[in-house]
């Protein structure tokens, strides 16, 4: 006991040698340590198997005879490692990628043992840390998350586009591996302590900003047990596997099996996290944070009654020729065209790429590493949609502030804003006559043979298609392979996001239409890197709307854009 009363705290000490190891020995005592001591990595690993319920600290030496700290740190982190106790690695003049290999093997804190004994003894307790000190952690935390995240995406960009069919699953399996270290980071107490200690200080807006995303994301988690965690990895990647069977057998049935495992594992994710009675609102918020059924419910049941009577209006009024049916557009050559469109958006190909995939999907292990892919078919132009909205996407992921890079706020701030962006791109920007006059002599110049009798305005979207067969239809959406469920609203709200954008837009560049005429998309990518983008995580998505609209949330942008596009597309008053 300390002379005030208190439990004294228990730290083993393993230090080759004798004269650092006496100094910092002292300097532990008069932080308030108990010291226990050895003076090599098999004596040291001897007495931490004797004494680990008991260890609040391990400080070792980089370079313990016997056994070096390396190997001890590996061999106590891979054994289950106690997350509970600290380990403090000591090192002299070790450079910046031997102290990240340190972090990412389990250390809590690395010391320079020039920088003296007390530096060592206060690294054992984060207790005496400041709350600078706690963000200076924390942020090194923070870039361990999105650094690990980049290599889980990576993996899962490979898996859907040049992973062999062999190899699915094990892919399954490191999956599921690279989720469990994630998780085990996120939900460290220790990230938890730090994160405490910097929110209770005088933060700087973008500090805290970070520190609240990734307190929200972390609180989450720590509810979620690892074997979940594991198992629902483990599940995506053979409901990807189904699903790509059943897209290719045209029939829901392959399919079914791993959709109902999916399906289960989210039930025990929902009740995990926790909610108020209403699963769904569990899921729907790791996708629209603060987001929930009975805020979103009103929201669509409005949407509903506005686009209905526009619909029937529409189905039976004049209905424009489908000039492109029939028609073959040869793969390479829509390949090519997509990647012009994407060079005049702005995407920057020295830091991403566009390749295909079964389903269009974009993301990133970085913002100078982004990765989009595209469906081509033949037998439609499908391929310029999906790139345009990919390519939203990929624009936001370059556009980051650099100084968000590898923190939490250099991504969107919910999913529904993202979606807006693609959705912008793809249906206002792509789907409008000033881009296809400009354009659509490009598209000819690609696919003379196809398109010499086409001309721009004959261009049109068919509304009230019934699907032919499970893979255009239940089978469509790739999200269901992955029991994504809470995603499945937030193209709904992207749309509505995306019009009210578009709306704030034009009102900003008054000759928008003459400029997309004129090709020049980059006044879009430079509006929105400049309202949205530069902006990353710092504010909730609806407050950032808000912000650049005037207005959060609402369905009177898009119905008022749809009226006017339709109208006069079909001639009939909506």
């Amino acid at each position: 006991m300390t002379s005030n009363g208190q439990q004294r705290r228990k730290a083993l000490l393993l230090d080759g040698d004798a004269l650092s190891a006496r100094r910092i020995r002292r300097a532990l005592r008069q932080q308030g340590f108990e010291v226990l001591s050895a003076p090599d990595g098999e004596q040291g690993l001897t007495l931490l198997i004797d004494e680990l319920l008991h260890l609040d600290v391990l400080v070792m030496s980089v370079d313990l005879p016997v056994r070096d700290g390396w190997s001890l740190l590996r061999l106590v982190r891979a054994a289950g490692g106690e997350r509970d106790l600290r380990i403090v690695m000591v090192g002299r003049r070790l450079d910046a990628a031997r102290r990240e290999q340190l972090r990412w093997l389990g250390a809590d804190a690395v010391a320079d043992d020039e920088e003296g004994a007390q530096a060592v003894a206060s690294a054992a307790r984060p207790a005496t840390l400041g709350w600078s000190g706690a963000l200076a952690c924390a942020l090194g935390r923070m870039h361990e998350l999105k650094d690990l995240s980049g290599l889980v995406f990576l993996a899962t960009w490979d898996q859907q586009t040049y992973l062999p069919p062999k190899g699915e699953d094990a892919r399954g399996h490191q999956l599921a591996t690279l989720q469990g270290i994630l998780h085990e980071r996120l939900v460290d107490p220790a990230l938890g302590e730090l994160l405490e200690r910097a929110r209770a200080g005088p933060l700087e807006d973008d500090e805290r900003a970070m520190v609240r995303v990734l307190s929200r994301e972390r609180d989450r988690a720590v509810r979620v047990p690892p074997s979940l965690v594991r198992a629902l990895a483990q599940a995506q990647s053979r409901g990807l596997t189904a699903w790509r069977a059943a897209r290719q057998a045209r029939s829901f049935a392959p399919f079914a099996p791993a959709l109902k495992t999916l399906l289960e594992l989210r039930r025990q994710q929902a009740d995990a996290i926790g909610h108020g009675g209403e699963r769904y609102d569990a899921l729907l918020d790791g996708y629209e944070p603060g987001m929930t059924v009975a805020r979103l419910t009103p929201v669509l049941a409005r949407l509903k009654e506005r686009l209905v009577p526009i619909v029937r209006a529409l189905a039976s009024a004049r209905q424009p020729e489908d000039v492109l049916s029939g028609r073959r557009f040869e793969a390479e050559t829509q390949r090519r065209f997509t990647l012009r469109l994407l060079e005049e958006m702005g995407f920057d190909f020295g830091a991403g790429r566009q390749d295909q995939s079964v389903h269009p999907f974009s993301g990133g292990t970085h913002a100078r590493d982004v990765r989009l892919t595209t469906r081509i078919d033949e037998g439609q132009l499908s391929a310029v949609f999906a790139s345009l909205h990919e390519g939203g996407h990929g624009l936001c992921e370059q556009g980051y502030s650099e100084a968000h890079h590898r923190t939490p706020l250099a991504a969107a701030p919910s999913t529904g804003l993202d979606e807006a962006q693609a959705r912008l791109w793809e249906n206002l920007v792509g789907r409008s006559r000033p881009f296809w006059r400009r354009f659509f002599p490009v598209l000819q110049q690609h696919f003379p043979q196809s398109l010499s009798d086409v001309t721009a305005d004959g261009l049109t979207e068919l509304l009230g298609v019934t699907p032919p067969h499970d893979t255009a239809g239940v089978l469509q959406d790739i999200h269901w392979s992955s029991g994504d469920l809470g995603y499945f609203p937030t193209y709904a709200l992207g749309n509505l996001y995306g019009a009210s954008l578009f709306a704030a837009l034009r009102r900003d560049a008054t000759d928008l239409d003459e400029r997309l005429e004129r090709g020049e998309l980059t006044v879009v990518t430079r509006w929105l890197r400049e309202k949205i983008h530069s902006q990353g995580s710092r504010h909730d998505a609806e407050e950032l709307v808000a912000r650049i609209c005037g207005h959060g949330l609402r369905d009177d942008d898009l119905i008022e854009y749809l009226k006017a596009k339709y109208s006069q597309l079909c001639g009939v008053a909506l």
